[in-house]
């Protein structure tokens, strides 16, 4: 079982919070305008338009409890060894620039502190 999920992981807990906000409510905004134009496409089930209306309402903080995994490297390994016992993962696939607008240097530090202190603990 895998899970894909965009993570910001960060030194403090306030740049873990406010330094993807931009980013992270861009990505939702994207995600409610795709699943509107999906609504009147053949084939689909289920209310597109009543969904995009859900996600385009969802607020930033809905959007880091429940959608993405934002914080310091410790709280992220937390996080993700609870799904992954409650999943029963054996894989994850995170993406670092959910939104793509954050900036290459916090890009680069996010996936260094996943790669040197997350995964290893994970493994």
């Amino acid at each position: 079982m895998g899970l894909r999920v965009q993570v910001y992981a960060a030194e403090k807990v306030e740049d873990a919070y406010y330094q993807p906000m931009e980013s992270a409510m861009a990505s939702v905004t994207n995600l409610g305008n795709r699943s509107h134009g999906s609504a009147s496409r053949d084939g689909t089930s289920g209310d597109w338009s009543a969904q995009s209306e859900n996600i385009l309402r969802m607020t930033y903080d809905y959007w880091l409890r429940d959608k993405v995994l934002c914080g310091t490297p410790e709280a992220i390994v937390e996080k993700l060894g609870q799904l992954t016992e409650d999943l029963g993962l054996d894989q994850i696939i995170y993406e670092i620039n959910f939104g793509r607008r954050i900036p290459h240097e916090r890009q680069m530090n996010n996936l260094r502190l996943m790669n040197e202190k997350v995964i290893p603990q994970l493994v």
